[in-house]
C-alpha cells in the first residue's frame, strides 16, 4: 500500500459519510414550510427578492427581528434562496439548510481530528473524527435545524463557530514551539506532545504524521512552525480569520458569542496540563483575557446597571427567572438523553410539556438534577489530565447551553439548541470508545457497533424526516408522542379547524391546550373563536375571564398572536368572527392596560385596536382610541390614523390641517411622508366628489 493510500481511504470514508447524512434527510426534503417559517420567510415580502439590487439586498438583511442584531446574514441567505429558486419554493430552501449541514459536517471532522490528536489519540485520531462526524451528521436531534428552514439561523452560526475554532487551533499551534525546530507537527507541533495526551492511548509513542493512517485528510498535519516575524505575521492572519468567521457567526444568530467559551474549554482540557509543555500559555491567556473575561466583566456590569435589559423579558414568560435556572437543571439531563438515546418517543418539535421547577424539591427531581449536573462539573474538573477527552465533552456541552439554557428568558427547551453542544457529548463518548477498543485489541469489534450506531441513528433521522414531508404528519407525530404539551393540542386544533374543517374538535383541543397552560390566555380566545365556527355564540362569562387574563397575567407570543390571528378575522369580516368584535376590542383594551406588556407588544396592540375600528366602520370609537394612545406614545402613525378617521367621518378641513401639522414633525420617515400624499389626494378626491364636504360629528 503506497502512502497515499490511507489518505485516499479516509476520503472515501469521508464521501460515504456525507452521502448517508443526505440520505437520511431525503424524505423530508419535500416538505413544507411550517409555523415559524411564515413570519420570519414565507410573509416577509423583504425576503422576495427577484433581482439582486443592493436596495432589496439590504432591505432583505435587515427585516428580521429576531434577537438583538436581527440576525441579518441568516436572513439574506433567505432572500437569496428566493432570488436563486424564482419564489419561495420549500425544497430550495431545505437544500440550502442541508448544504449547511453538509458542510458543518466537513468541519466537524476536520475540528474532532484535531482535539483527538491535542488529547493524545496518535494514529486514532482519523477513526475518531470519522465517527464522530458521522453521528453527529446523522444524529435525529439535529432535524429541526435542517428541515426547519428558519432554523437556519442556527446551523448557519454554527458553520462560522466551527470554522472560527480551526482558524484558532491554527494560530494557537504556532504560538506553541516545536521539540525539533526542523520537524513538522500534528496537534501540538510535536511527537512528545502527541504521547502526551491522554492516558488511554498512553502505548501509542509513534508520532503521526502525513503518512499515517491515523491523520484526518481536511485537518492534516499542521504546518511547519515558522520563526520569528513570519510566524507572527501568519499567526495574526489566522487570528484575523478567525475574529472575522466569529463576526459571521453573531450575524447568523446570535449564540456565536459562545466561541470564546467553548475556545476556553479546549484550551483548559487539551493545552493546559502539567505534562505538556507550552510555550504559548501567555499569548493564550492575553487572548482570553481579550475575547472572554472582559466581555464577560463588561456583560455583568451592564446588567447590573440596567437590569431591566435583562428581566423585561420575563413580563411576558409564565416563569420567573429562578424558575427558569432551577428548570433548565432538568432541561440539561433531558438534553443529555435525547443525546444518547434519542427514540422517537422523546423527539418533538416542542417540549413545553417539561414540568416548571417552583422550587429544589418541587419537583423533587429539580434537586437530583442540580446534585447530577455539579457532579458531572466536579468529575470534568478532577479527570482532566487523566481523561481529557472526558473533560472537554461534559464541559463543552455545559458552554454550548451557557446562553439560551441560563437566564436568557427563552422557552424553556428546543431541540436544535443542541445543534453545536451535543458534539461535545458525542466526541467524549467516540474517543471513549476507540481507546478502549485498542486496550482490548478489539477494534474491528468496536467499529462494527460504531457503525451500527450510526445506522440506527441514520434510521431514526430518516423516519423523523419522512414526518416531515407533510404538516399534517408532523403534527401528528409531536401529539401522538407528546399529548401533555399545550403547543401539540393547540397544532392539533388548527389542523382540525384549517385543514380538516371539524371546528367543534378543534375547540376540544384549544381547551386542552388551555387546560395544560392556564396562563395562556390566547388558547382560550381560540377555543371561542372555533365554537363560533362551529355555532355556538359566544360565552359572556368566558369573554370576560380572557379579559382580566389579558390585564393582569403575562402576556406570552402566542396569545399576542391569537389576538392577532382574530383581528385579521375580524377586519376580514369572516362570519366566523363577525360577533366577536366587541369582545376583541375589549380584549386589546384589556392587554393594553397590562403593565407587564412589553413595548413592541404594546405597540401591535395599538396599531390592531385602531385597524380594526377604521375597517368595521367604528370610526368614532377608533378616532378617541388613536388620540388617547398618541398622546402616550407621540408616534406620528397615530395622529395618521386620526386624520384618517376625521376624512372618513367627513371632517375633510380637519383632516388635511391635521396633515399640514405632521408634516412639521422631527423625525419622519419616508413611509410617513408616503401616507401623508395619500391621505391627501384621497381628500382631494372626496372633495372633487362632494363640493360642498360637512364636517364630521366625531
Amino acid at each position: 500500500m503506497t502512502a497515499r493510500s490511507p489518505k485516499l481511504i479516509q476520503w472515501l470514508a469521508l464521501l460515504a459519510v456525507l452521502a448517508l447524512v443526505a440520505l437520511a434527510y431525503l424524505p423530508g426534503l419535500r416538505g413544507p414550510f411550517v409555523f415559524d417559517d411564515y413570519p420570519n420567510i414565507v410573509n416577509n415580502p423583504t425576503v422576495a427578492v427577484t433581482v439582486l439590487t443592493p436596495a432589496s439586498l439590504h432591505a432583505a438583511a435587515t427585516s428580521n427581528t429576531s434577537g438583538p442584531l436581527g440576525r441579518p446574514l441568516a436572513a439574506l441567505s433567505f432572500a437569496l434562496d428566493h432570488w436563486r429558486a424564482g419564489g419561495f419554493y420549500p425544497l430550495a430552501f431545505k437544500l440550502s439548510n442541508l448544504a449547511i449541514h453538509l458542510l458543518n459536517v466537513l468541519l466537524v471532522y476536520a475540528l474532532a481530528g484535531r482535539l483527538a490528536r491535542l488529547a493524545g489519540a496518535g494514529a486514532a485520531s482519523g477513526a475518531v473524527a470519522l465517527f464522530a462526524a458521522l453521528l453527529w451528521g446523522l444524529h435525529p436531534l439535529q432535524l429541526t435545524s435542517v428541515l426547519y428552514v428558519v432554523q437556519r439561523m442556527t446551523s448557519l452560526a454554527a458553520t462560522f463557530t466551527l470554522a472560527a475554532m480551526l482558524c484558532w487551533l491554527q494560530a494557537r499551534e504556532r504560538w506553541q514551539r516545536p521539540a525539533e525546530p526542523t520537524s513538522d507537527t500534528v496537534g501540538a507541533a510535536s511527537a512528545a506532545n502527541d504521547h502526551a495526551g491522554g492516558p488511554e492511548f498512553a502505548a501509542e509513542a509513534a508520532p503521526t504524521d502525513a503518512a499515517t493512517p491515523g491523520v484526518d485528510v481536511l485537518a492534516g498535519p499542521a504546518p511547519r512552525v515558522a520563526r520569528g516575524g513570519r510566524n507572527r505575521r501568519v499567526t495574526a492572519g489566522w487570528l484575523l480569520a478567525c475574529g472575522v468567521f466569529f463576526v459571521l457567526g453573531l450575524l447568523s444568530k446570535e449564540n456565536a458569542v459562545l466561541l470564546p467559551l467553548y475556545l476556553a474549554v479546549i484550551e483548559f482540557t487539551l493545552w493546559r496540563r502539567a505534562d505538556r509543555p507550552d510555550a504559548g500559555r501567555r499569548a493564550a491567556n492575553r487572548f482570553f483575557a481579550l475575547t472572554l473575561a472582559l466581555p464577560l466583566v463588561a456583560g455583568v456590569l451592564l446588567f447590573a446597571w440596567q437590569p431591566g435589559l435583562l428581566l423585561d423579558g420575563y413580563a411576558g414568560r409564565p416563569f420567573t427567572l429562578g424558575e427558569r435556572l432551577l428548570t433548565e437543571a432538568r432541561v440539561l439531563w433531558v438534553y443529555v438523553g435525547l443525546v444518547l438515546l434519542p427514540t422517537p418517543s422523546r423527539l418533538g418539535l416542542y417540549h413545553d410539556d417539561i414540568e416548571l421547577s417552583t422550587w429544589l424539591l418541587e419537583p423533587w427531581t429539580t434537586l437530583v438534577a442540580l446534585d447530577g449536573l455539579a457532579l458531572a462539573l466536579g468529575a470534568a474538573l478532577l479527570l482532566r489530565r487523566r481523561a481529557p477527552a472526558f473533560s472537554l465533552g461534559v464541559l463543552w456541552f455545559l458552554a454550548g447551553h451557557a446562553l439560551e439554557s441560563t437566564v436568557v428568558p427563552l422557552e424553556i427547551a428546543h431541540e436544535h439548541r443542541n445543534y453545536l453542544p451535543s458534539f461535545g457529548l458525542l466526541f467524549a463518548a467516540v474517543y471513549g470508545v476507540a481507546a478502549f477498543a485498542r486496550r482490548t485489541s478489539r477494534a474491528p469489534l468496536y467499529g462494527a457497533l460504531g457503525a451500527a450506531a450510526a445506522l440506527a441513528l441514520g434510521f431514526g433521522t430518516f423516519g423523523r424526516a419522512a414526518e416531515w414531508h407533510r404538516e399534517e404528519t408532523i403534527i401528528e407525530a409531536l401529539y401522538r408522542h407528546h399529548p401533555q404539551s399545550a403547543s401539540a393540542q393547540q397544532m392539533m386544533g388548527e389542523l382540525m379547524l384549517k385543514r380538516l374543517g371539524q371546528p367543534a374538535q378543534a375547540a376540544v383541543h384549544y381547551r386542552r391546550a388551555h387546560a395544560l397552560a392556564p396562563w395562556e390566555a390566547g388558547y382560550l380566545i381560540r377555543a371561542l373563536w372555533a365554537e363560533r365556527a362551529a355555532g355556538e355564540p359566544p360565552s359572556a362569562e368566558e369573554s370576560l375571564a380572557i379579559a382580566t387574563a389579558l390585564r393582569h397575567r403575562p402576556l406570552p407570543p402566542t396569545t399576542l398572536i391569537a389576538l392577532q390571528n382574530l383581528g385579521d378575522c375580524v377586519r376580514a369580516a369572516h362570519a366566523d368572527c363577525r360577533d366577536l368584535q366587541g369582545s376583541l376590542l375589549a380584549w386589546l383594551t384589556a392587554a393594553h392596560a397590562n403593565p407587564q406588556l412589553g413595548p413592541v407588544a404594546r405597540e401591535q396592540v395599538r396599531l390592531s385596536y385602531g385597524q380594526i375600528c377604521l375597517e368595521t366602520d367604528r370610526y368614532a370609537q377608533g378616532l378617541s382610541w388613536v388620540r388617547s394612545v398618541y398622546e402616550q406614545s407621540g408616534q406620528a402613525v397615530y395622529r395618521l390614523m386620526e386624520a384618517n378617521f376625521l376624512m372618513l367621518q367627513g371632517d375633510l378641513d380637519g383632516a388635511a390641517q391635521l396633515l399640514t401639522d405632521i408634516a412639521r414633525m422631527p423625525r419622519l420617515t419616508a413611509t410617513d411622508r408616503e401616507h401623508i400624499a395619500v391621505l391627501n389626494e384621497a381628500i382631494a378626491a372626496r372633495r372633487m366628489a362632494s363640493p360642498s364636504p360637512r364636517k364630521g360629528q366625531g
